[in-house]
């Protein structure tokens, strides 16, 4: 069995890795890539992280480095935006890849 890369798209001032990193199974690598910086007014702050074109260049950083799974750490956008912005990967974005046994 390989190595299960997942990634995670997070927001310019997330700090958090290591929490995330610890929920991975032993052996597994985390990949964190963050969004361009957004406007520090919240309501504009939360638009532009839902916005796909905020999204697009991390996620596709994702991809090039074969994660199996990508994630957006950001409790307050739209996931939609992540589905939309995954779609250079071509894979689904709803599956989630499990290691075979």
């Amino acid at each position: 069995m390989g190595t299960l890369r997942v990634g995670v798209v997070a927001s310019f001032d997330f700090t958090r890795d290591d929490e995330i990193r610890r929920w991975l199974p032993d052996g597994g690598e985390l990949e964190v890539r963050r969004t361009a910086e957004a406007p520090a007014d919240n309501l504009t702050m939360v638009s532009a992280l839902s916005d796909p074109a905020y999204l697009a260049a991390p996620v596709r950083a994702l991809c090039d480095t074969g994660a199996a799974a990508i994630a957006y750490a950001c409790t307050a956008c739209s996931l939609s935006a992540v589905r939309r912005a995954n779609a250079p990967c071509g894979k689904p974005w709803s599956r989630v890849a499990r290691p075979e046994r």
